[in-house]
């Protein structure tokens, strides 16, 4: 007997975890953290993060997530631990499709 997977669901608790993940970071990133983070990027993702400043992207999730990784906490980690390894998968597969269409739009810009 297979059980039906609501899809609303499943997107709510993806979303609930992830949002859980990023409040780990409860103090926000540091300016250290900022001008770290700009280094690791390719020229036209720093240039777009430059003229938005740290105060631009102190909220930012791609930043977040860097200071949150770079400190040990890995998100695919984290949500391993949390999601059902259907709801794992999916996220997997949004956070690639999401990381590949932010750094093609954002090194148009």
């Amino acid at each position: 007997m297979s059980v039906a997977i609501e899809p609303l669901e499943v997107l709510s608790k993806i979303a609930q975890r992830s949002k859980e993940y990023y409040q780990l970071l409860a103090d926000g990133p540091q300016q250290e953290h900022f001008e770290e983070f700009l280094e690791s990027l390719p020229e036209g993702l720093r240039s777009y993060y430059q003229q938005k400043g740290f105060k631009g992207s102190h909220k930012n999730i791609l930043f977040r997530r860097y200071v949150l990784e770079q400190a040990g906490r890995r998100m695919d980690a984290y949500l391993r631990e949390r999601l059902e390894i259907a709801e794992f998968r999916l996220w997997q597969e949004q956070d690639a499709y999401q990381m590949k269409l932010f750094f093609s739009l954002k090194q148009s810009a």
